[in-house]
């Protein structure tokens, strides 16, 4: 599986996100907004069926958690998107079944 991860937000053009996954961090780095065509891949070895929880942590505050469920020949990855700034940021993820086109 592969998490794209990526800075959508024009009001917060460089933001600090943390992912993890079980615990395991995945990501810890700054992000820049740049186009919002610019998700980073980060390759993981998950699981096939056994729950996972996925946590992001911005430096704005915003945070999601969030569980999933790798199922084979299913999801190809999860996109994690960071919106808005200061107390209207949010983050957002979504399980797809294609690569990002952007990635």
């Amino acid at each position: 599986m592969v998490l794209y991860v990526s800075n959508q937000s024009f009001d917060d053009e460089r933001v600090r996100l943390r992912v993890t996954l079980d615990g395991q961090v995945v990501a810890d780095q700054y992000f820049d907004v740049e186009g919002q065509h610019n998700w980073v891949r980060f390759p993981v070895r998950v699981p096939i069926g056994r729950p996972l929880e996925l946590a992001v942590e911005a430096d704005s505050g915003a945070s999601l958690r969030r569980s999933l469920v790798a199922l084979e020949d299913v999801a190809r990855g999860v996109v994690v998107d960071y919106w808005g700034a200061g107390e209207e940021a949010f983050v957002g993820a979504t399980v797809v079944r294609e690569p990002v086109a952007f990635a």
